[in-house]
C-alpha cells in the first residue's frame, strides 16, 4: 500500500513536471509571430515586394499587401498596418514603430496655409518644457490649432510624459513640415515620465500605454505567471513581439 502511494505521488509530480515543461515549450515555441528581422524605416505605401519578404513575412502575407495597395488601398497612419489580413498581431506590433508616412505637400499646404505678416506673427520664443505646456501655449506655434494641441497633450498623457523632444513627431496627424518648422522651439526636461511597475500593472494598464498595446500585454502577463517576476528589465526581449528598437522606446516607461 505504501508502495502505491509513492507511486502514485511520483506520477503526479511526473504530471505536473512534464504540464509545466509543455507549458513553457509552447510559450517559448516559434510560430507564426516569431521576432521579424532586417527591420529598417520603410513607408508601407511604396516599400517593394521584396523589401517586405526581407522583413521576414510570409509570402502569403506579402501578397495581401501587395493586392491591397493594387486595388488603390492606402496606409494613412502606422496602425494601418494591424488590419491587414493574415499578419500577426505580434508582427504589426514590431513593424509600427518603423513605419514612416511622409505627409502630401499639397495636404500639408492646404491644412495650414500662409498667414500674412499682418494676421500672424510667430513668437521666437521657445515653449516652456512639452511636459508643462498647455494647449495655449501649443496653438501659439505656427501650424499647431486647437485640434493639434488636444492631440499633442492627450499623447502626452498616455505616454505618461515626453522623454524627447522627438516623441511630439508621433503625434497623429501631425505633418512632418509642421514638426520640423516647431522643433527648434521644443525642450524637454527628461526624467519627468510616469514610469508603470511591470511586475504589479495588470493587463489593463499595460495595454493603454501607447508603446505597449494589448498583445505584448499579454505577453508580458504571461511570461509573469509562467516563470515569476521580471528580475531585470532586459528580459523582456524574450517575448516574441519584443525587439531591441521597442524595448529602447519602453524602457524609459517602466521599472520593476
Amino acid at each position: 500500500m505504501q508502495a502505491l502511494t509513492t507511486l502514485e505521488s511520483g506520477t503526479v509530480r511526473d504530471d505536473s513536471m512534464r504540464a509545466s515543461f509543455n507549458k513553457a515549450r509552447k510559450f517559448n515555441s516559434p510560430g507564426r509571430n516569431n521576432p521579424l528581422k532586417n527591420l529598417v524605416a520603410f513607408d508601407p505605401n511604396t516599400h517593394s515586394e521584396a523589401g517586405w519578404l526581407s522583413f521576414g513575412l510570409s509570402a502569403k502575407t506579402v501578397g495581401t499587401i501587395m493586392k491591397f495597395r493594387q486595388k488603390g488601398g492606402r496606409f494613412r497612419a502606422p496602425e494601418d498596418l494591424r488590419r491587414i489580413y493574415g499578419l500577426h498581431p505580434d508582427q504589426a506590433e514590431q513593424l509600427i514603430p518603423y513605419v514612416q508616412i511622409p505627409e502630401p505637400a499639397s495636404a500639408a499646404t492646404n491644412k495650414f496655409p500662409a498667414k500674412s505678416p499682418s494676421s500672424f506673427s510667430p513668437s521666437p520664443s521657445t515653449l516652456p518644457d512639452i511636459n508643462q505646456a498647455d494647449s495655449t501655449a501649443w496653438e501659439a506655434l505656427p501650424g499647431i490649432g486647437p485640434k493639434l494641441a488636444s492631440r499633442i497633450i492627450k499623447f502626452r498623457e498616455a505616454l505618461g510624459g515626453f522623454y524627447q523632444v522627438s516623441q511630439v513627431a508621433e503625434v497623429f496627424g501631425l505633418p512632418d513640415s509642421v514638426y520640423q518648422r516647431i522643433r527648434p522651439r521644443l525642450t524637454c526636461q527628461p526624467g519627468q515620465q510616469i514610469r508603470l511597475s511591470l511586475n504589479e500593472a495588470g493587463i489593463e494598464e499595460l495595454s493603454r500605454h501607447p508603446y505597449i498595446r494589448r498583445s505584448l500585454a499579454s505577453q508580458i502577463i504571461a511570461f509573469r505567471n509562467l516563470h515569476g517576476p521580471f528580475s531585470d528589465l532586459q528580459h523582456l526581449l524574450q517575448l516574441h513581439a519584443m525587439n531591441d528598437s521597442i524595448l529602447k522606446r519602453m524602457l524609459p516607461y517602466l521599472r520593476l
